[in-house]
């Protein structure tokens, strides 16, 4: 099931899109050309990501935080001193929180390469085994917070599972008791009319006996009919 896009983004989306955004623009007095021209690439493929829900439904949403961390990876290859690792590491929790296993794999990818690179430009062989350890906890946290995502939403499944099913059981109990109802009525009105029936029955022999007047013998057979209908 597909539900619509919302007109305004998500608190998520804007936190997720200020990640990536406000590294951007810090970068930005320290850019030479290459440089500017991966801060536009990157703030023009963070847009799309506002409006990201659910990154496991269309391919779009699975190539842009892709695209989105090659190239804050490659800017902080250029700026290391740049805040462009942070935008490449919350697109990676990101990916990491609502992706499939193959985008996970990928994205920890870019960022092994990016930090590979960095490390054989600058040769800060030292400095990189302590990002890889960092490039680890985000993923831990985000496998974390993924993990508990699905208890919370199992854990409402069982809850509307197991309220659905108390009301179909209170449904059948009300059923049933109807039913229990409309027997003992129907026993007691056919018990009470077959009897008012007989009784009416032998008022009018009584009647016709005494040579009571046709009126008084008309009204008893009507209501002897009534009772008889009322039976049937």
């Amino acid at each position: 099931m597909t539900t619509r896009p919302a007109v305004f983004p998500r608190a998520q989306g804007w936190l997720r899109w200020a990640l990536v955004a406000v590294p951007m623009v810090a970068a930005m007095p320290h850019a030479d050309l290459r440089a500017w021209l991966l801060i536009g690439v990157t703030l023009a493929l963070s847009i799309p990501l506002l409006w990201i829900h659910d990154a496991r439904v269309r391919p779009l949403t699975t190539a842009l935080p892709l695209a989105v961390i090659a190239t804050t990876g490659a800017l902080w290859v250029l700026l290391p001193s740049s805040w462009a690792s942070v935008a490449m590491s919350s697109t990676t929790f990101f990916v990491v929180l609502r992706q499939s296993t193959v985008p996970i794999v990928l994205a920890v990818g870019l960022d092994f390469a990016a930090i590979t690179a960095g490390a054989a430009r600058y040769d800060v062989w030292k400095g990189a085994l302590s990002t890889y350890a960092v490039l680890a906890v985000i993923v831990l946290m985000g496998l974390n917070r993924r993990a508990r995502l699905a208890r919370i939403e199992q854990t409402e499944l069982a809850l509307a599972r197991a309220q659905t099913a108390n009301e179909e059981h209170a449904r059948a109990a009300a059923l049933a008791e109807r039913a229990r109802i409309a027997r003992e009525l129907h026993d007691v009105l056919a018990h009470s009319l077959a009897g008012l029936a007989l009784n009416l029955q032998g008022a009018r022999l009584m009647l016709v006996r005494d040579g009571a007047s046709p009126d008084a013998v008309a009204q008893i057979e009507r209501a002897q009919t009534l009772a008889s209908e009322g039976l049937a």
